[in-house]
C-alpha cells in the first residue's frame, strides 16, 4: 500500500567509544527535523535529499568550505553510508 512518507532527519553524533559502531544509531543521534514525501513506493534517496534540500533551513547542514555545497551522507543502520552514486 502506498502513501505518504514521512523521514525523520538525525545527525549522527561523533562518540570516542568504540562499541558505538555496533549500536543502533537512533543512541547517538539529534534530530534535525523531517520531511515529507506523496508516495512511500516511488521515494529514492535522491528524492529525500531534493526534499531535505528545498524544505529544511540552510544552516542545519555545515557546509564543504572549498566547494559551497552540503557535506553529509545517508547513513543506513548496521550497513553504513550510503554513496552519492547509490542514491538513484
Amino acid at each position: 500500500e502506498d502513501g505518504v512518507l514521512v523521514c525523520k532527519i538525525l545527525r549522527k553524533l561523533s562518540t570516542s567509544d568504540s562499541t558505538s559502531s555496533t549500536t543502533e544509531g537512533l543512541d547517538f543521534s539529534s534530530n534535525l527535523g523531517f520531511v515529507t514525501l506523496p508516495s512511500r513506493q516511488l521515494a529514492t534517496f535522491a528524492s529525500i535529499r531534493k526534499a531535505i534540500d528545498s524544505d529544511l533551513d540552510d544552516d542545519v547542514f555545515p557546509l564543504e568550505s572549498s566547494r559551497g555545497r552540503k557535506k553529509w551522507k545517508f547513513h543506513v543502520p548496521k550497513l553504513g553510508p550510503v554513496s552519492v552514486k547509490q542514491e538513484e
